[in-house]
């Protein structure tokens, strides 16, 4: 019987472990490279990568998915990438590590300084998908299935997705800044 409750203590403080890590990196970051920003979102263990050159006003990539945090690696199983598709379904881990208060996370392949921009905490906060429409005044339901549209929302930050995570096919894509006041 003690074994099995130093078990169950055992796991109960791994687990505990691994929410406080997850959110140590819940919310919205931002990398800077000359005019280009990086930006990653991650609310409710699903992460959003998003490169804007913010001189020319261009929208250049974004990738995303389902995410994991296992010690120093965080595991992110894409469901979207506009730049390569049939990476689609792909798990990549990235290592994280800290510098201070600043995230090091080496995606795409080489560690970048992150700084938070926010720590993902606000009424709307999380991971949202179109369940209904409004046609003549009823709403009728949308059922899960692949073809999805997302709103990721951070404390401060927004972007949404439509994807279908079948066909690897991706529509259009949208974020920024958003305030939430009553």
């Amino acid at each position: 019987m003690r074994k099995i409750q130093l078990f169950v203590l055992f796991v109960v403080v791994l687990l505990t472990g691994c929410q406080a890590q997850q959110s140590q990196l819940t919310g919205s970051w931002v990398s800077r490279e000359g005019s280009r920003e990086h930006w990653i979102m991650l609310v409710d263990d699903y992460l959003v990568y998003t490169v804007f050159d913010e001189a020319n006003r261009k929208f250049e990539y974004t990738l995303g998915g389902p995410v994991e945090l296992n010690g120093q690696s965080l595991k992110v199983t894409l469901q979207f990438n506009t730049r390569e598709k049939e990476l689609v379904g792909t798990v990549f881990s990235y290592a994280v590590s800290w510098k201070g208060k600043n995230m090091i996370l080496d995606i795409e392949s080489k560690p970048k300084e992150w700084t938070r921009a926010d720590e993902g905490k606000a009424p709307l906060a999380g991971v949202w998908r179109i369940s209904g429409r409004k046609v003549n005044g009823e709403i009728g339901e949308m059922a899960l299935s692949p073809r999805r549209t997302l709103k990721v929302l951070s404390g401060g930050r927004f972007q949404w997705t439509a994807i279908n995570i079948a066909t690897k096919e991706f529509f259009g894509t949208g974020g920024g800044t958003y305030t939430f006041e009553n």
